[in-house]
């Protein structure tokens, strides 16, 4: 495994991690009486989703040369 591999797959475990952070500090203040957490979750899963696309094309762009 390549440098470029294990910083790729570091990367995509930071993606997680901060997502699981994100999420958990959102849902945290969306249950605060009077919070306002409309489309929370989508919004959430639409940046997520670029970030671990990005890394794995990056990651199978690697093993393709």
């Amino acid at each position: 495994m390549s440098v470029r591999d294990k910083f790729l797959f570091r990367m995509l475990a930071a993606i997680f991690l901060f997502e699981v952070g994100f999420l958990g500090l959102g849902w945290y203040h969306c249950m605060k009486p009077g919070a306002k957490c409309e489309g929370l979750g989508d919004r959430s899963e639409k940046i997520f989703n670029v970030a671990i696309a990005t890394t794995l094309s990056l990651l199978a762009a690697g093993r393709a040369r």
